[in-house]
C-alpha cells in the first residue's frame, strides 16, 4: 500500500466516522489499525490488539 492511500482512507474514516476493514499481512499497516483481530485456519482466533 502506498503512504498516500493510507492517509486518504484514514482521513475518510475520521471524516465520516465510518468502519474500514483491511485484510493484509503487512504488520506496518496493522499498526495503523485501532483493532486488530486476527485469523487462524479460517476462524477469528482469541487474540485481539486494540
Amino acid at each position: 500500500m502506498t503512504n498516500e492511500w493510507t492517509s486518504e482512507c484514514t482521513e475518510a474514516v475520521k471524516k465520516y466516522k465510518k468502519s474500514l476493514i483491511v485484510a493484509t499481512h503487512d504488520k506496518d499497516l496493522a499498526t495503523l489499525c485501532d483493532k486488530i483481530l486476527y485469523l487462524e485456519n479460517g476462524k477469528f482466533s482469541n487474540k485481539v490488539s486494540i
